[in-house]
């Protein structure tokens, strides 16, 4: 099963058997797990959160708020938090890496939608 960080606990603890970490690295919280793209090669589930502005924001803002999220997202309580609530490890990119996240994600995700005809009611 996936999990999240969530269940990190329950594997520390020995009631469930981690085999590996679905992101690209290892997590810090479970550092004995190898990442699935060490046993599988090219395969990643990444969960990851993201700040969004309104098309059109000044790019001077976007920069300014990219600097403070960074700032807070450095600070190692902030991290323990996150990662305790079962975010992960911060995720801190820059926009052009960010922008081809989503993209990627979008092709990604979009295809394998449409393979299987999944729809919204």
């Amino acid at each position: 099963m996936f999990g999240g960080g969530s269940v990190a606990p329950l594997v520390q603890a020995g009631k469930l058997k981690g085999l590996a970490v679905s992101g690209q690295r290892r997590s810090r919280l479970l550092p004995d797990l190898p990442a699935i793209a060490d046993v599988y090669p090219g395969y990643e589930v990444t969960i990851w959160q993201g700040l969004f502005a309104p098309v059109g924001t000044p790019l001077a803002i976007v920069a300014r708020l990219r600097e403070e999220m960074n700032a807070i997202l450095a600070q190692s309580d902030i991290a323990d938090k996150l990662a305790a609530a079962g975010s992960g490890d911060p995720y801190v990119t820059t926009l052009a890496d960010f922008v081809a996240r989503i993209r990627s994600d979008h092709a990604r995700y979009g295809k394998l939608i449409k393979d299987i005809g999944l729809a919204v009611d």
